[in-house]
């Protein structure tokens, strides 16, 4: 019998979500165990690890399940939609920004790997109830933010200790992975829950940018 993608995708998504099952689950006795006082594993012991991994999970397993699932989370055309084709525009701004950066940097492949995120988790929800052509899109663009999930939680795991002595002068890949997880984190939420939270965060985002331009009291220096 042959299997079709959906079905492999399907067998695929309860493996990692066994592995995240016992993940979770070892985390409450790995401080009680041997291992935690021979060895130090990063995603068992250290805290900032632990919670890209919860992260890791979610969004991975998010993604997969929109593909199985088709368009059980699609937008409909209404007030929603509306306020996630806001969403999609104003995340368009610090894309922009994060973009016109990596160019600056000579950083061409990080640039579009960002431009590509944004439209697979912002742009395409969107436009997804538009026409059949996008809907289908959507689907697969499901599948392939599930498998680009695991570049930046790869990286983070692999260079996590650089990372640190680099918040101020950013190498052109750290500003394109910590964005484009943002991004899959509002393309999540806006799934499964709506564009009100993603909305909001964006809000923030473009307040903490810009927020030197705005007269007293809502002025702050910003970065």
């Amino acid at each position: 019998m042959r299997l079709n993608p959906r079905d492999i995708t399907a067998k695929v998504f309860f493996i990692i979500a066994l592995i995240a099952t016992f993940y979770h689950i070892y985390l409450i006795i790995h401080p009680h165990t041997p291992i935690s006082y021979y060895y130090r594993i990063g995603i068992l012991d250290l805290t900032q690890l632990q919670r890209a991994t919860h992260v890791f999970f979610i969004l991975i397993l998010g993604y997969l399940l929109l593909y199985i699932r088709g368009g059980e989370h699609s937008l409909s055309l209404g007030l929603r939609w509306l306020i996630a084709l806001i969403l999609a525009v104003l995340s368009l701004i610090p894309t922009y920004l994060a973009i016109e950066w990596l160019i600056d940097n000579e950083a061409l492949i990080p640039a579009l790997y960002v431009l590509l995120v944004w439209f697979t988790t912002l742009a395409l929800p969107v436009l997804e109830p538009l026409s059949r052509i996008t809907s289908s899109m959507s689907r697969y663009a499901s599948l392939l933010t599930a498998i680009l999930t695991t570049l930046p939680y790869t990286y983070l795991i692999i260079n996590y200790e650089e990372l640190i002595y680099r918040t101020v002068i950013p190498h052109p890949w750290d500003i394109a992975m910590g964005w484009t997880i943002t991004l899959m984190l509002f393309g999540i939420v806006l799934r499964y829950i709506g564009p009100e939270l993603p909305i909001l965060t964006n809000i923030f985002i473009l307040y903490n940018i810009y927020g030197y331009m705005l007269p007293r009291p809502w002025y702050h220096p910003g970065f």
